[in-house]
């Protein structure tokens, strides 16, 4: 499978922030104790993976954080969309990123879903758009 280019890498990342900004305050407005919890788990497991050197379910751990965010937005349509993205993302991830640069992710999560459950919308898209500006900058300095 071939990887996007840096081109087609920077119209994926800027879907998915445009996407993701939304998907995050969705999420703050309705987000319940359960979601938060489990958002929290695929933290855990992403940060066992890297710390257990196996970079794949890392990565898929990682993803699947951003796509329970969207199931917890409540609006399908734009799930389905992040679906879409996501499996591109993790792609040119697996391909280009080298193993420290995913090291932060799963701090960068962490900060999200406290925003999250904290209903503060304003801090939750920082973060998010910090942590996808992050993740363009490290995979863009491969291409």
């Amino acid at each position: 499978v071939a990887a996007p280019d840096a081109q087609h890498t920077r119209q994926i990342l800027e879907a998915r922030r445009l996407t993701e900004m939304t998907v995050v305050q969705l999420a703050c407005a309705q987000a319940t104790a359960m979601q938060i919890r489990q958002l929290r788990e695929l933290i855990a497991q992403e940060r066992n993976a890297i710390e257990r050197d196996q970079r794949g379910p890392a990565i898929r751990f990682s993803g699947e954080f951003h796509l329970q965010l969207a199931h917890m937005a409540g609006n399908a349509p734009l799930a389905q969309f992040l679906n879409s993205l996501v499996p591109l993302t993790s792609l040119i991830i697996a391909q280009f990123e080298t193993k420290a640069c995913t090291y932060c992710a799963w701090q960068e999560h962490v900060a999200i879903v406290d925003a999250v459950e904290q209903r503060d919308a304003h801090t939750a898209v920082a973060l998010m758009t910090q942590h996808l500006d992050h993740l363009e900058t490290r995979l863009l300095k491969h291409h």
